[in-house]
């Protein structure tokens, strides 16, 4: 049986008071002289157990002392705990509002971009692809052809730099030639055709445009004065080695470019590539400025959608690369010393958005052997 402790006593000052032998003799006590005697003889046999007593109250008050504290630390960190969780579901429905919102518009973008998808592929089953998307869809209404020939010799540059920077796909067209011709969409001024001829690499050219039709002509080229989506939809499947669109696909709807893929997946033989350039709007410069000096561009195309819009047709693989990059970057000046690393991020970035390459390819590989 437990004794009461006294109140305002704690249990440790309370078995302090019982730890040594016997009880206190107040003034008064029968046979006190006695049993103070005997309390004198028996701490021969005593004394250790006392000191025991005394050692373990202290010992065992140390660990009730100990344990309020680490009491209190629990608390503390139950109360953290608390908030932290607090913390946790508030940032985590944050996340999951932004995330449901996200959600949201990408459903909405898909579900516009399956429409228009879906209208081709009916389009496209039917056989109106061609109706719905004849030359004025490659040519602006009203703008002559000669006057737009007079543009591109005054700004695409020199039939030498073209030349240059289009001879990186030859070793590209090397490889599938034996596959067939190679058909070149928008073939302008001609300088790709010239460069299959040097490189014995057989190709023939469509462009709408009939002057740029006559100019190659002259020069003994092979040159259809037709629009791509006509053409295509006349040739036979597995008949081509390789199909070229080099600055064409920002002239064009969204819709008729997806078509123009859609043909190419089926006019390609297995192993066959198609091969389309533009300007590349990374390039700030390019995307905010220069893309508009054509007045026959219709909006530009990011690296990351013209790339989905291949592997979502059917190629499979898909290079990318980036061409012509300007000859400018912007430089620190040596004198900053250790504030240059500081500056260094900031200006690497800078040429990243103002100095990227000019144009950039993708390289769609058809599916087979």
């Amino acid at each position: 049986m437990t004794p009461d402790v006294p109140e305002g006593q704690s249990p440790f000052e309370n078995a302090a008071e019982h730890a040594s032998l016997g009880l206190p003799l107040p003034a008064g006590t029968r046979a006190r002289f006695a049993k103070r005697l005997v309390e004198r003889m028996a701490r021969m046999f005593t004394s250790h157990q006392v000191a025991f007593n005394h050692a373990t109250i202290d010992v065992l008050g140390h660990q009730q002392q100990r344990i309020e504290d680490l009491t209190l630390r629990v608390d503390e960190l139950l109360h953290r705990i608390d908030a932290l969780r607090s913390d946790f579901e508030r940032v985590t429905e944050e996340i999951h509002q932004d995330q449901r919102r996200e959600l949201g518009r990408w459903r909405s973008d898909h579900a516009l971009v399956e429409r228009m998808l879906h209208e081709i592929r009916v389009g496209r089953d039917t056989g109106d692809v061609a109706a719905a998307f004849s030359a004025e869809d490659f040519q602006d209404p009203g703008t002559s052809d000669q006057l737009y020939e007079d543009f591109e010799d005054l700004h695409r540059g020199s039939d030498e730099l073209v030349r240059n920077r289009l001879s990186s796909y030859v070793p590209d067209l090397r490889k599938v030639e034996a596959r067939g011709r190679v058909l070149d969409i928008g073939t302008g001024r001609g300088e790709f055709l010239e460069l299959m001829a040097q490189a014995g690499i057989g190709a023939y050219g469509i462009d709408t445009n009939a002057a740029a039709v006559d100019r190659c002509r002259a020069a003994g080229f092979e040159v259809l004065h037709t629009d791509a989506l006509t053409h295509l939809a006349q040739l036979p499947e597995e008949s081509l080695a390789a199909i070229t669109a080099f600055h064409l696909v920002e002239h064009l709807p969204f819709e008729a470019v997806v078509a123009i893929v859609d043909h190419s997946v089926r006019v390609l033989r297995p192993g066959g590539l198609l091969i389309i350039e533009t300007p590349n709007p990374s390039n700030l410069v390019v995307g905010a400025s220069s893309f508009y000096l054509d007045p026959t561009h219709r909006r530009p195309w990011p690296p990351p959608l013209l790339h989905f819009t291949l592997w979502a047709r059917g190629f499979n693989p898909i290079d990318v690369r980036y061409l012509n990059p300007p000859a400018e970057r912007l430089e620190l000046p040596s004198e900053l010393g250790e504030q240059r690393k500081l500056w260094n991020d900031v200006i690497e970035r800078l040429n990243q958005l103002l100095f990227a390459p000019n144009d950039y390819c993708v390289i769609g590989h058809r599916v087979g052997p």
